[in-house]
């Protein structure tokens, strides 16, 4: 069963949702306290003894993935991506041949945060990777050919790839910055700097169709002060005939969300699947999907979910969890792979939770470092590669951030 680890700062939360600068105070002075008095300072990390753990790679410094939306294996599990910090300003992006061990300097961006990195990720079925970039005053998605080393520009920045490639989502970065800097860019944009729109744009790879707004804020809006709104986090399904995203805003200072689904052939109106809280998701299959939240049913309390798009019925699941994390699915659909926040003794724990059993497995975790809070957390983020038998978490092992790779084909596979 899994621990209610943080039941104080979630019950703080709860209670003071209209005091955001208290809340945050009370949070990284509850976490100094727990390091100094709780914590035992020699183990960095913990994980169970049928797990293989190996480092990323041998690079100096910093170095991480960032979001668990997106994979850092291309789709035949050959190469490997991984974002490495020049400076305040600057991230080198890096290709690990893990054929060969080598190390290849693809490029550098600005566009980054520690939350998302530069939104890296691979082109469906190809050895073409994306990220965004500042180029001409602008904020652009890069097309980058590993194998003939070319590199194309298109038109906005990227958040999320359509599965068959065809199109991806773009979003106001630069707007974003301002609502919700943990994912935005702090460049001047030239484009996004003559208007402040919050929407969703569709974007074609062929630089000779306009992008179009999909979803404005006005399709979605709920407040009436929507300065503070935000539309982010598109995912789409694994057939592409829709896409998720998450709206954000706040009514008489109380902070709200919403999970929202939407058609990609934009022909019916969007569903709102939960009520007032929703943090992060990942699709099941075509039909499901998996969040942390709360529903529609005011009966039932904030936790993990599976929600149906058919017939729209909610499922708690992981009913002796109530922490927050970021789920990633596997290939076979079997096994889920979720983080948590730290606990008193600043700790990140990993977990699977089996779709088809119901069963919980605590795996491991990590510590984390008091000192890298807010905007400069590290969380571990696991997201799976193609195989389905590897996941990959960002850590502050030994107060640096770095990547590592937790083979888990004995557990997932009975082995």
């Amino acid at each position: 069963m899994i621990k209610k680890h943080n039941s104080i700062v979630l019950k703080l939360a709860n209670r003071l949702k209209k005091h955001k600068l208290i809340y945050i105070l009370l949070k990284r002075m509850y976490y100094y306290v727990c390091y100094i008095f709780l914590i035992s300072k020699n183990n960095r990390y913990d994980i169970k003894e049928n797990i293989t753990l190996q480092s990323v790679a041998n690079i100096d410094g910093n170095y991480f993935f960032g979001y668990h939306h997106n994979t850092p294996w291309s789709y035949d599990d050959r190469f490997i991506l991984i974002n490495s910090i020049i400076d305040s300003k600057n991230l080198q992006i890096n290709l690990i041949d893990l054929y060969t061990s080598e190390i290849r300097e693809i490029d550098q961006t600005t566009l980054w945060n520690f939350q998302q990195g530069p939104m890296l990720g691979w082109f469906p079925g190809k050895h073409t990777i994306y990220y965004n970039k500042f180029v001409n005053n602008s904020y652009k998605t890069i097309l980058y050919d590993i194998i003939n080393d070319n590199q194309k520009i298109f038109n906005l920045p990227i958040q999320a790839i359509h599965p068959t490639g065809d199109y991806y989502l773009s979003i106001n970065y630069q707007n974003m910055s301002i609502i919700n800097k943990d994912y935005g860019y702090n460049e001047k944009c030239s484009f996004f700097s003559k208007q402040d729109m919050v929407g969703i744009w569709k974007c074609s790879f062929n630089d000779d169709i306009c992008p179009e707004l999909i979803i404005s804020l006005d399709d979605v809006r709920i407040s009436m002060d929507s300065s503070k709104d935000e539309l982010n986090h598109c995912l789409f399904s694994d057939n592409g005939n829709y896409f998720l995203f998450i709206y954000r805003y706040k009514k008489n200072r109380v902070s709200y969300s919403k999970l929202i689904l939407a058609n990609t052939k934009l022909d019916s109106s969007m569903i709102e699947i939960n009520k007032d809280f929703v943090s992060h998701m990942c699709w099941i299959d075509d039909q499901n999907i998996f969040y942390f939240g709360d529903t529609k049913n005011d009966n039932e309390s904030r936790g993990y979910y599976i929600y149906n798009i058919i017939n729209s019925n909610s499922k708690k699941v992981m009913s002796s969890n109530d922490n927050d994390g970021h789920p990633s699915i596997n290939k076979t659909k079997e096994w889920i792979i979720l983080d948590t926040y730290p606990d008193r003794q600043c700790n990140c724990h990993l977990y699977l939770y089996n779709i088809i059993s119901e069963e919980v497995i605590n795996i491991g975790k990590f510590r984390t470092n008091v000192k890298h809070q807010g905007y400069y957390r590290c969380d571990l983020h696991p997201r799976w590669n193609n195989k389905g038998n590897q996941i990959m978490v960002d850590t502050l092992y030994r107060n640096k951030r770095s990547s590592f790779i937790l083979d888990l084909e004995k557990i997932i596979n009975g082995k």
